[in-house]
């Protein structure tokens, strides 16, 4: 006997296939690399629809400022991590983009074209950390202890 699935709880993906302005919010961020050993950051966004569609960015210091645009959108810091990205609101623009199939022939997608900030996501402050004054050190000596 197969394998037995149940998928009645699962929901099915439908992708963002219209052009023009999208808010969207960040779902997910994988970490990956690509064949040439380059670091890369995948992001999946979803509409108020529940439509998706991803974005990668390719870790290289001639692609780090798509990464800059994106992550200023999100209203964050210069210096930030993936993990503040999920959860944040931005506005897309969406293009048609055509591209040569692997067998050759020609196809279309659809592709993010650029990133504003949306209204929906405030600007990220970082938690101060409070620091505690020392207290003063007391040296433990046997006539301290009561016993």
């Amino acid at each position: 006997m197969g394998r037995r699935y149940d998928l009645t709880n699962v929901e099915e993906t439908h992708w963002l296939n219209t052009v023009g302005e999208h808010t969207v919010k960040v779902i997910s961020v994988t970490s990956g690399s690509t064949r040439n050993g380059n670091d890369t950051e995948k992001v999946l966004f979803m509409d108020k629809d529940k439509a998706q569609i991803t974005d990668e960015f390719v870790i290289t210091d001639k692609a780090l400022y798509r990464l800059k645009l994106f992550t200023k959108a999100l209203k964050l810091q210069d210096v930030n991590d993936t993990d503040q990205w999920v959860g944040r609101f931005v506005k897309i623009n969406t293009v048609v983009e055509k591209y040569t199939k692997n067998d050759g022939s020609q196809g279309e997608k659809i592709v993010i074209k650029s990133y504003e900030p949306s209204s929906l996501t405030t600007p990220y402050v970082p938690i101060e950390v409070v620091h505690q004054p020392k207290s003063e050190e007391i040296e433990i000596t046997d006539e301290i202890i009561p016993f």
